[in-house]
């Protein structure tokens, strides 16, 4: 034995005692720090470890007393609830000094729910958690202790769906596994995506669809390498642009300083993206704006394109003459073509030229005139299929060309709640949240949405009073089902303006368009309706349908993107929003009135 004592300081020594046997079956070293009270007593302290070949044991500063020490050693320190009876783990206590007279061991448990141990230092596990084991010295007060920990392991993973169909345009598809058992201590998944360009899937399961096709969505536990399957199909429904025609360009005539509005039509109807871009080959010759508003600025030729996103277009040559008078709107007779604008008349705005459009602001008139006849447009709506409908004898029929026409002219009907088929939705009314809700106060779940609804009105260009009698007047005032919440995929979405709600399917496309568009509160379903009227009609780039008359006949584009087939729509909602109106009488109004060639004005009283 070789002795090495060192001076740490004035009280205090250590000394490293190492002991070394010759066969080095074990191994025993130590370190003894020896303190020197103020009486000059010596309390000696061992900490060490000793190995051997098959085991390692750790002590942990116990006192060297005469009554030994107790250490636990285990190569396992998990158990797996499904080894049967291998799970069991046999615990090895080593005393100290080994020629101890009392060895006699106890074993306790921290927590005999999760795992026991008998009186020979075998553990079996009842569920998963973490235990302690200590093992104490009779008589000793010496203890040691070993923690453990229990795993539930993974039997299996399942989908909550195996197959799936999903539109390309829809959102996010939130995917769900189910690990089995349910107490598993491990239920984390890995997700995989076998064709990316179909649909790809994010760690958390979110699947995305990317384009048409089919592809396999795989969930694989971390536990235990189990896999689910999901065949998910996705459709292309983002229908593309096929043509685009500007309709108005032959009478594109204008002399210096004059304007005009351009017509486009984007076909099919339900092309998903019928945005356009305008342009014009030489600027200084004319300029046109993003919604298409064309103005002379110089004597010459320019070519005006329009362009689809997928690359369709048209386009035309203009040439520019001289000044000329300006095409107006004269209040007291005729659109002619030569007449100049009244300065002040009535405080109404008067708009010039083909389809012309100028906002009047919040209050006023907007005339706006049409580069067609009455007769024309009629003639148009007479060939349409399917035709015209109006509702006679109990039940609806096709309309004669004198209905068509009486319901077409602006002059016939325009008084008293009639006016409101020309109200401007797309101006602000001014009322406030506390008014609308007044008002929605007993309107199922309406009831206090009024600031969704001022939100929904300033962010998107459109009368809040006019967004809360839709929404009234299309859930029932707020009692539908399509309102109130319908289950799709697991998730609850709302639909208040009975968008894509058709007739023959109304709640099933009614409540999958709400799901791909993520209407999942009704908050959120009165801002993304909003959000659709507004690009689809009312501030549509393509057609702007600011009004019901609008809405209905569509003069800008005649014949397409009409909001229904009856032809007194227009009027018989008219009345139903001004009783609601009426309830409102702080509400600015605005009005935009329609002038066809040769037709004479209608004031609005």
């Amino acid at each position: 034995m070789n002795k090495r004592i060192k001076t740490l300081s004035t009280g205090r020594r250590a000394a490293v005692i190492s002991i070394a046997a010759a066969a080095a079956a074990v191994v025993l070293s130590f370190v003894l720090i020896i303190n020197t009270d103020p009486t000059g007593e010596l309390t000696p302290k061992i900490t060490g470890e000793m190995s051997s070949p098959s085991r390692f044991f750790h002590y942990a500063g116990f006192d060297a007393a005469p009554d030994g020490s107790v250490s636990l050693s285990t190569k396992r320190t998990r158990l797996r609830l499904d080894d049967g009876g291998s799970a069991q783990l046999k615990l090895y206590a080593r005393i100290f000094p080994a020629d101890r007279d009392n060895k006699k061991i106890e074993y306790t448990s921290s927590d005999s729910a999760a795992a026991s141990v008998d009186e020979n230092g075998t553990v079996t596990p009842h569920k998963p958690g973490k235990v302690t084991i200590t093992a104490s010295l009779a008589g000793s007060g010496s203890k040691s202790s070993a923690e453990i920990e229990i795993i539930r392991p993974v039997t299996g993973v399942m989908l909550k769906e195996s197959a799936l169909t999903l539109n390309v345009s829809d959102s996010a598809h939130l995917m769900e596994a189910v690990v089995s058992p349910g107490d598993a201590t491990n239920t984390a998944v890995t997700w995989t995506s076998k064709d990316t360009s179909v649909a790809e899937i994010d760690e958390n399961g979110a699947l995305k669809p990317v384009g048409a096709g089919m592809t396999e969505i795989t969930a694989t536990t971390e536990d235990g390498g189990f896999t689910a399957k999901c065949f998910v199909t996705v459709v292309n429904d983002v229908i593309g642009v096929d043509s685009i025609s500007i309709q108005n360009k032959g009478s594109a005539k204008l002399g210096v300083g004059e304007s005009m509005n351009m017509i486009v039509t984007v076909s099919p109807q339900n092309a998903k993206n019928k945005a356009v871009t305008w342009s014009s080959s030489d600027e200084r010759v004319a300029e046109i704006s993003a919604t298409g508003r064309l103005k002379a600025l110089s004597e010459g030729t320019s070519k005006i394109t329009v362009r689809a996103a997928n690359g369709r277009s048209d386009e035309f040559e203009l040439t520019v003459s001289k000044a000329a008078g300006e095409s107006a709107l004269n209040l007291y007779g005729k659109v002619t073509s030569d007449d100049t604008i009244p300065t002040d008349i009535l405080g109404s705005t008067y708009v010039a030229g083909a389809g012309g459009t100028t906002a009047a602001g919040r209050g006023g008139t907007t005339y706006t005139s049409y580069n067609i006849t009455l007769d024309d447009i009629v003639d148009i709506q007479m060939s349409l299929s399917p035709a015209p409908k109006i509702w006679r004898g109990g039940g609806s029929v096709s309309a004669s060309r004198d209905e068509v026409r009486e319901y077409m002219d602006p002059s016939s009907f325009c008084t008293g709640a009639y006016k409101y088929q020309f109200l401007d939705l797309s101006q602000t009314n001014g009322v406030s949240a506390e008014a609308l809700n007044r008002f929605l106060e007993g309107k199922g779940i309406l009831e206090g949405t009024g600031q969704a609804f001022i939100d929904a009105a300033n962010a998107n260009n459109i009368s809040e009073v006019y967004l809360v009698a839709h929404a009234c007047l299309e859930t029932g005032n707020g009692t539908s089902t399509l309102s109130t919440g319908v289950n799709v995929n697991g998730t609850t979405v709302y639909n208040m303006f009975g968008i894509a709600a058709y007739d023959d399917s109304a709640l099933y496309s009614g409540s999958r368009k709400a799901y791909s568009e993520g209407w999942t509160s009704p908050e959120a379903a009165i801002k993304g309706g909003a959000a659709w009227i507004s690009e689809w009609y009312i501030n549509a780039s393509s057609s702007r349908q600011n009004t019901l008359y609008k809405m209905l006949f569509n003069p800008e584009t005649p014949g397409v993107h009409q909001y229904a087939t009856d032809i007194s729509w227009a009027v018989k909602q008219a009345a139903s929003i001004e009783a609601i109106f009426a309830q409102f009488p702080e509400a600015v109004l605005s009005y935009d009135i329609p002038v066809y060639l040769g037709e004479t004005a209608i004031v609005i009283e």
